[in-house]
C-alpha cells in the first residue's frame, strides 16, 4: 500500500502535494493539532483492480526498493508530527518504502519512464503562486473592513452630529415659544392694567363732576336760603296790609296760601306767587 501527504485543516497544498526534504510549513499557516499524522496509507485495491494492475504492469514495473543499508528499517515508527509551527515535515519511514535522507520510495515511483523526474521540483516552484493571491485576497479584505469601519465610524459620528444639532434646534425653539407666550402674556397684563387705569380716571372723573355739582348745588341753596331770609326780615319790616291789598298778598308760607285755598304749586307771574316761596328756583312756589 502507498502512503500520501496528508495535510492539517487550513494548509493551502494543492492535491497530491508531497513536500520535499526540508520543505517547511509557511508561518501563516495555523499549527496542525497535536498528534496530527501527515503520512497516511491509502485505501486497499480491490482484488480486481489489483489483478489488472499486475497485469499491465509487467510492461513497465517500478524498481524494487533498495535493501542496503540505505533502507528503511521495519522497526521504526510510521508516522511522525511536527512540534511547533514552522518546523520541517517530517518524511514517512517504515516498511513502506517512503521518502527518507533524500531518496525516493517505490511505491510512489513513476509508474511509467515518461514520468519526468523534475516534477517534485516543478510542483516546489508552483506554490508560491498559490500564496501569493490568497495574500493579495486577505490583504484587500482586510482594507475593505477597514474601510467599511471606518466609513461606518464616520456616519455614526455624522448621525450623531446631526442628532444633536436637531436636539438643539428643538431646545431653541421650544425657549422662542416660551418666550414669546410670555411677552403675550406681558402684553396682555399691560393692557388691562391700561384698561382699569383709564377706568378708573373715568371714575375719579365722574366722582370730582359729582362733587362739582353738589358743591354748586349747596351754594345754590345757601343763596335761597339766604334770599329767603332776607325777604322775611323785609316783609317783617313792612307793616300789615289790610284786606283791600294784592290778592294773596301777605302769606309767609304755602301752608298759609293752600288754607287760604290757594292751588299750589303757583307758577311765577300768577296771583299769589312769590320768590320767597321758590325755595329751588324753579318759577315755581310750593311746588
Amino acid at each position: 500500500m502507498a502512503a500520501r501527504f496528508n495535510p492539517p485543516p487550513g494548509w493551502q497544498v494543492p492535491a497530491g502535494f508531497r513536500p520535499e526534504p526540508g520543505w517547511s510549513p509557511d508561518p501563516a499557516w495555523p499549527v496542525a493539532p497535536a498528534g496530527w499524522e501527515y503520512w497516511i496509507e491509502d485505501a486497499p485495491v480491490p482484488h480486481e483492480q489489483l489483478h489488472e494492475t499486475l497485469h499491465l504492469g509487467t510492461v513497465a514495473a517500478p524498481p524494487a526498493p533498495p535493501t542496503g543499508p540505505g533502507a528503511p528499517a521495519a522497526s521504526q515508527p510510521r508516522t511522525r508530527s511536527v512540534a511547533r509551527e514552522g518546523a520541517a515535515i517530517p518524511l514517512p519511514d517504515g516498511p513502506l518504502g517512503h521518502l527518507r535522507d533524500g531518496g525516493v520510495p517505490a511505491s510512489t515511483a513513476a509508474p511509467s519512464s515518461a514520468a519526468p523526474s523534475g516534477a517534485a521540483p516543478s510542483r516546489a516552484r508552483r506554490r508560491p503562486r498559490y500564496l501569493v493571491p490568497m495574500v493579495a485576497v486577505a490583504c484587500f479584505a482586510l482594507g475593505v473592513i477597514v474601510g467599511v469601519i471606518v466609513s461606518l465610524a464616520q456616519a455614526t459620528d455624522a448621525s450623531q452630529a446631526a442628532l444633536d444639532a436637531s436636539r438643539a434646534q428643538e431646545k431653541a425653539a421650544a425657549e422662542l415659544a416660551d418666550l414669546q407666550a410670555q411677552r403675550a402674556d406681558l402684553e396682555s397684563d399691560t393692557k388691562a392694567l391700561d384698561d382699569r387705569e383709564a377706568d378708573l380716571t373715568a371714575r375719579e372723573s365722574a366722582v370730582a363732576q359729582k362733587e362739582a355739582d353738589q358743591a354748586s348745588r349747596q351754594t345754590q341753596l345757601d343763596q335761597q336760603a339766604q334770599q329767603a331770609q332776607q325777604q322775611n326780615q323785609q316783609n317783617a319790616q313792612q307793616p300789615a296790609q289790610g284786606t283791600g291789598g294784592t290778592k294773596h298778598g301777605g302769606f309767609q308760607t304755602c301752608d298759609d296760601l293752600r288754607a287760604a285755598g290757594v292751588a299750589t304749586p303757583i307758577k311765577r307771574g300768577d296771583p299769589g306767587y312769590s320768590r320767597l316761596l321758590d325755595l329751588d328756583d324753579n318759577n315755581y312756589a310750593c311746588d
